[in-house]
């Protein structure tokens, strides 16, 4: 039914044009073709153009229906042949439309356009226009390659299991928990070949790298390799401080390392875990973690504490951070005397308490002596002033 309607409509806008006036005002007519391959489809341009705006237009395109079948893009037709018809109440000098063809079988072939019916929108007299033509020239598929092959595959760490070989895909590889990442080399044995492979990020266990190979013709082959990151050797050690049991943390992705601290891992029972000593190795410092239930919400928090691996203890430490400097607030070890005419008082920075002493002097300037370390490593005791934030 709807092709009959289109039928009618086009016979009826056909009648319409026959008593639409001829004008003196011509329009110019062309026809894009080009190459394509057997199989796959092209889009055939047609542009007319005239120095007066263009009111409605019926034309048709005429095609080898052996060579090319029609898609889409015209208002009807098919089997040689489709049609163009309408009107439009937004007129230009220019009127494009576009034709895809899908490419049948080897040939070299023509398109046109012929005896244009265009009407004038300003005039409403039919313009003169000649006919237009175009080559499509359907070419038979180039002869690609189908190697997706590898040449060669090296990784930055470790060793493939088994040895790299062209026809082997699968591959297996065990690298030390201090490698988090895998960079993968490969060389294609065709040079048009292309290669895509996924990240080569490490989580400690079992990991999948992907590479694949997509040929010339389209033909993908993925080899793959399998990772296993071994867990730290310093992992899974923990302590007690008061009723709280710590984790000792191993991992320096993880950890917010003051400056001026390099890793040192240190002894701690039977094993190691892994220390940061500061400028001088006055101090040995870990991050400790603990977990803590916030309403439904498990929240991991960490701080840096000092350890002492004479006895395998833990002390506090405060980092302070001033314009000026960096301070480490220290607890006084046992042992250490209190200078005479100072005693203990509270003090707190950053929110936290340290340990603090204070004499009359002191009251009197507004300082504190407390037991700490400064940035050049120096440890033992300084005067503090909380109003600057500063040793003194």
């Amino acid at each position: 039914m709807k092709r009959v309607l289109i039928v009618f409509l086009l016979c009826l806008i056909t009648v319409a044009f026959l008593f639409v006036p001829a004008g003196a005002v011509s329009a110019n007519v062309s026809v894009s073709g080009g190459n394509v391959i057997v199989g796959n489809q092209i889009r055939v341009g047609i542009r007319i153009s005239s120095a007066e705006r263009i009111g409605s237009w019926l034309f048709s395109l005429s095609y080898d229906p052996d060579v090319l079948e029609y898609v889409s893009g015209a208002d009807s037709g098919g089997g040689g042949r489709v049609l163009f018809s309408d009107s439009t109440a937004n007129p230009s000098t220019t009127l494009s439309k576009t034709v895809t063809f899908r490419a049948k079988k080897i040939a070299a072939t023509t398109v046109t356009v012929s005896d244009p019916q265009i009407v004038g929108f300003d005039s409403v007299t039919r313009m003169t226009a000649g006919t237009a033509s175009a080559k499509v020239n359907v070419q038979a598929a180039p002869n690609l390659s189908g190697d997706n092959h590898l040449k060669s595959m090296t990784i930055s760490s470790g060793e493939l299991e088994p040895a790299f070989s062209s026809g082997v895909t699968d591959y297996t590889v065990t690298v030390p928990f201090e490698i988090d990442t895998l960079a993968v080399n490969v060389e294609v044995s065709h040079n048009a070949a292309t290669v895509d492979s996924s990240s080569g990020e490490l989580a400690v266990g079992i990991n999948r790298i992907d590479i694949t190979v997509t040929a010339q013709n389209g033909a993908k082959r993925v080899y793959s390799i399998t990772v296993t990151r071994e867990e730290s050797k310093l992992a899974g050690a923990t302590c007690e401080l008061g009723k709280i049991t710590y984790q000792i943390a191993y991992d320096p992705k993880e950890i917010p390392v003051p400056e001026g601290f390099s890793p040192s891992p240190k002894n701690y029972g039977d094993r190691q875990i892994l220390c940061y000593v500061s400028p001088g190795e006055s101090i040995a410092i870990a991050y400790l973690v603990h977990e803590e239930q916030n309403g439904e919400e498990v929240v991991r928090q960490g701080s840096w504490y000092v350890y002492h691996e004479e006895d395998q203890s833990f002390s506090s430490l405060l980092i302070h951070s001033s314009a000026a400097t960096v301070l480490y607030f220290l607890e006084l070890p046992i042992g250490v005397q209190i200078p005479q005419g100072f005693t203990a008082t509270e003090l707190v920075v950053d929110e936290k308490d340290v340990s603090a002493f204070t004499s009359e002097d002191c009251k009197e300037k507004g300082i504190y002596l407390v037991y700490a370390m400064d940035q050049n490593g120096k440890v033992g005791f300084y005067y503090f002033a909380p109003d600057s934030g500063s040793f003194v």
